[in-house]
């Protein structure tokens, strides 16, 4: 439904997906949308008509633990549901197109030789991780002021306080992601906002990219913005 908070929620996420990586983020100096589009059309990619129809923020990163591959995400500005595509770059290769979801995380393993050796790594290559496989409603917090709570209005009184009493709440029981070294691996744990819960991760990280992620629901119904998926 297109509600005047849908609308909200759906430019609210948009930015968290994207900038999350925070200082490994750069504007793509080696690809522009339109080169990103002929090298789709190439393979016949379904999505090259949406990068056509809309206008389109192309961002690059170059993360450590790729191997030398280069990510790609794409917010297609739609003016109703920003859609979001994310991609693999590597020399001689055809453009790879990441879907959300654990499998596809997998078959990426098997394209990509992974390399973590600092718990540093392994907890960007965990954040990228989330991002890829939680979808759209997933959205990293490290202290209850980043919780994306409902705008109240002056007259939402019940909310406001429904929000006072979640923030009272959850304020002692959210942490900055943190990750260690344990025997040969790495342990990564993240709060995050998913869906409507507040959800801990805690996540066993190979040096080859392999995870075993376990996920602990902290609390439930928060009064948050909400975006479903695509």
């Amino acid at each position: 439904m297109d509600t005047p908070r849908a609308r909200i929620a759906s430019f609210l996420f948009v930015p968290a997906l994207v900038l999350s990586a925070g200082a490994l983020l750069c504007r793509a100096d080696t690809m522009t949308v339109k080169e990103l589009i002929a090298e789709l059309a190439k393979s016949g990619a379904g999505e090259v008509k949406l990068l056509e129809a809309y206008p389109c923020d192309l961002e690059e990163t170059r993360p450590d633990f790729l191997g030398g591959a280069v990510y790609v995400r794409v917010v297609v500005r739609h003016p109703h549901h920003p859609h979001v595509l994310d991609y693999v770059l590597q020399a001689g290769k055809p453009v790879y197109r990441l879907r959300v979801g654990e499998p596809e995380l997998r078959r990426l393993r098997e394209e990509v030789k992974f390399a973590l050796g600092t718990p540093e790594a392994a907890l960007r290559y965990a954040q990228w991780t989330l991002r890829l496989t939680e979808g759209p409603a997933y959205w990293p917090v490290a202290s209850v002021g980043e919780v994306p709570y409902m705008p109240a209005r002056a007259e939402e009184t019940e909310l406001a306080a429904r929000i006072r009493k979640s923030k009272e709440a959850l304020a002692s029981k959210i942490e900055p992601a943190s990750a260690r070294a344990e025997g040969v691996d790495f342990v990564v744990r993240q709060t995050a906002v998913k869906g409507r819960d507040l959800v801990r991760y805690d996540i066993r990280v190979t040096a080859q990219g392999k995870l075993d992620v376990r996920m602990t629901t902290v609390a439930t119904d928060v009064p948050v913005v909400y975006v479903a998926g695509d």
